[in-house]
């Protein structure tokens, strides 16, 4: 992977400073006794180290049609198909980070508190409602009648957000979304998928909010090394 050009690089270091000016702010903010405000900015710079030592990237397998044809569209016709996600870690997830159109990965709110991390409890899937935004659930009587459908407005609470699977085939039973599990906490975001593929020849940038896409190009050539993950 060729070393990204100097405008791109510097659009990088910017965003990773974001990232660690935002872990140092949530750091010392959690120090709410006076007396421990040492404490509370020595948390601060360790806070600001090591999240500008990291990485801004991690990765993820995936599997099943629910997020078709976007991710994995290769579960359509083999359903052992696995595909790769790069994944732009936000460890402080808010309404600026997440947006209406982003693919996110996020703690299932359904799986039971572990001390353990446990990839299969994690999910992705696109993010169609933020907090504020109104949305029409349609309730229906079971019998397919569309007389019998009532529509009801929801407002997604502040601190929550509302996702769907991209798969339009599947029917509302056959996939976990914010149709079967409710609103998503913010808090339960890991990242925002920003690259996807299984192999040299199917691989790519996943389409996300359109200012979303922008500030994750540096991210994806600073650090996705695309030769060696989708080696064939």
């Amino acid at each position: 992977m060729a070393a990204p050009a100097g405008r791109t690089l510097r659009r990088y270091h910017l965003v990773k400073l974001f990232a660690a000016c935002e872990s140092a702010m949530v750091a010392l903010s959690a120090t709410r006794d006076p007396k421990q405000l040492s404490n509370g900015f020595q948390s601060a710079v360790d806070g600001f180290r090591k999240s500008w030592t990291s990485k801004l990237t991690s990765e993820l397998f995936f599997t099943g049609p629910s997020m078709c044809p976007t991710i994995n569209s290769g579960a359509l016709s083999e359903p052992g198909s696995v595909s790769r996600l790069i994944i732009r870690n936000i460890p402080v997830p808010t309404s600026r980070s997440v947006q209406v159109g982003d693919v996110i990965a996020f703690s299932s709110p359904l799986a039971l508190p572990s001390p353990s991390s446990d990839a299969s409890t994690v999910l992705v899937r696109r993010v169609a409602a933020m907090e504020g935004d109104e949305l029409v659930a349609v309730q229906g009587g079971g019998s397919g009648d569309m007389g019998d459908e009532e529509e009801e407005v929801l407002e997604v609470p502040k601190g929550h957000c509302w996702v769907l699977a991209d798969n339009e085939q599947l029917k509302p039973t056959e996939v976990l979304d914010s149709r079967s599990m409710g609103y998503i906490p913010l808090c339960n975001v890991i990242g925002r998928v920003i690259y996807a593929g299984s192999s040299s020849s199917d691989h790519g940038p996943v389409v996300n909010n359109p200012a979303s896409m922008e500030e994750d190009q540096a991210v994806i050539k600073a650090e996705v090394d695309v030769d060696s993950l989708y080696d064939a």
